[in-house]
């Protein structure tokens, strides 16, 4: 789980695309797998890229869509 406290320069909050769920009476913004992917392919960082990885296999992304 990754918890969006801030996301640099590439992002903005309202560019994210998420689904919204009710959690006992609360409701989430949850970011979707794409918009998962495009953020961590965006990184320097070994992890993220390997969750991005994950991400495009799992839900079958287009990785070629920038």
């Amino acid at each position: 789980m990754d918890l969006l406290t801030r996301l640099g320069e590439a992002f903005a909050y309202a560019d994210v695309e998420a689904e919204r769920y009710d959690v006992d009476g609360q409701l989430i913004r949850v970011a979707t797998p794409r918009t998962l992917y495009r953020m961590k392919r965006a990184t320097v960082r070994p992890l993220d890229h390997a969750d991005a990885a994950w991400l495009a296999r799992t839900f079958d992304l287009d990785t070629e869509e920038r």
